[in-house]
């Protein structure tokens, strides 16, 4: 799982400087849905892993945080902005955002028995209607 930041982060800086940050984030994401994705029942034991312990449910944030922490400073290169990149809460509040996505969506698959497309969870959950 600490690989995976680099990937993302990898995964971000490949989209295109002109796409919006927001579905960069999505796409990067697709590092990580194509994770066991021959074998889905790997990535549903892992996910019922770590729900059922709050030790590894805290490290798995500990570690999603530092995936925030690389793409904090990519989505801010992207974004116009007024303020100084350290005091601007848009780029973080993006990314947050996003992982928040991310959870959403593989906790309503895990919830599914891992049955259907973390993809389309994930589209769905990143592309909820805001109004």
């Amino acid at each position: 799982m600490e690989d995976l930041g680099p990937a993302l982060a990898g995964a971000f800086a490949e989209r295109p400087a002109d796409e919006h940050p927001w579905r960069s984030l999505r796409r990067a994401f697709d590092v990580l849905t194509r994770i066991n994705a021959d074998a889905p029942e790997h990535s549903l034991a892992f996910l019922r892993m770590i729900e059922a312990n709050p030790t590894m449910a805290a490290r798995h944030r500990g570690k999603q945080q530092a995936w925030e922490e690389l793409l904090v400073p990519l989505v801010a290169a992207r974004l116009p902005g007024d303020l100084p990149a350290a005091q601007d809460p848009a780029p973080r509040a993006l990314v947050a955002s996003a992982v928040a996505c991310l959870n959403a969506a593989m906790r309503a698959w895990a919830a599914g028995d891992g049955v259907g497309s973390r993809d389309a969870l994930l589209n769905r959950a990143m592309n909820a209607p805001l109004g």
